[in-house]
């Protein structure tokens, strides 16, 4: 049974913005967070400074990953916000913020996009890869009700690239200081579908999780991703859920 915990999203609205904040229950996921952050079997690898990413593939090790978003009607809210159904699942991440030999006010990933073009053409994927965060909350957050900043986008900017990348981030940066930036803070009651292509950049939360799904179309999926077998398991198991 499906537990739709969301108003349809306006593909309108999405294409605007480039992001959209959607109800997400995770408390069936509660436990597995906890999991996560106390059990000393698993093996978390650096991919960037003062972070640590699950290996080899979080959905092998806890399927309900990818499961809930079948029971929470996912695909059918990506598809509609999306206004297509070429749309699938590529990667499932699950980083924690350690912040070790890393400064704790500085950003692991700063202002950026994940594709942009240069003078030599286009760098990322085409069309840019949507992707769906969650934020769940420390177990600080929740003993204090206070919760902290995880990223900041700035709204619409996925509609506004320069062929000059350092001119690029730094002209709509500007832009974005003026009235277009948006905060997105932990939450155990929501989660984050954003185009790729907008500027965003990470704020640091030591101590923090985030679980990042990948979604791109089915041939993006064929050409790019389908020989790795990290990609190939997290697709099969979200083909199988639709």
């Amino acid at each position: 049974m499906n537990m739709i915990q969301y108003e349809q999203p306006d593909p309108i609205t999405f294409y605007k913005h480039g992001y959209d904040e959607l109800r997400f229950d995770m408390s069936t996921l509660l436990d597995t967070f906890e999991q996560l952050e106390t059990r000393t079997d698993l093996t978390w690898l650096t991919k960037y400074p003062g972070t640590v990413d699950l290996r080899p593939c979080p959905v092998s090790i806890y399927p309900e990953l990818v499961k809930i978003l079948s029971r929470l009607d996912i695909p059918n809210y990506i598809e509609r916000s999306l206004n297509t159904s070429d749309c699938t699942l590529i990667h499932c991440q699950v980083r924690r913020e350690i912040g070790q030999g890393f400064q704790a006010t500085q950003s692991y990933m700063p202002m950026h996009r994940d594709t942009y073009f240069t003078t030599n053409g286009i760098v990322g994927n085409c069309p840019p890869v949507h992707k769906l965060i969650l934020y769940p909350l420390t177990k600080q957050e929740r003993d204090t009700n206070v919760q902290s900043s995880r990223l900041r986008v700035i709204k619409g900017s996925h509609r506004m690239m320069f062929d000059r990348s350092d001119m690029d981030v730094s002209m709509i940066t500007q832009l974005g200081k003026q009235a277009s930036t948006q905060i997105i803070s932990g939450s155990d009651i929501s989660a984050l579908l954003f185009n790729t292509a907008m500027l965003h950049d990470v704020i640091p939360c030591r101590g923090s999780m985030r679980i990042i799904y990948s979604f791109a179309t089915q041939m993006q999926y064929e050409t790019k991703y389908a020989s790795d077998d990290v990609h190939r398991l997290a697709h099969a198991k979200y083909e199988a859920l639709r």
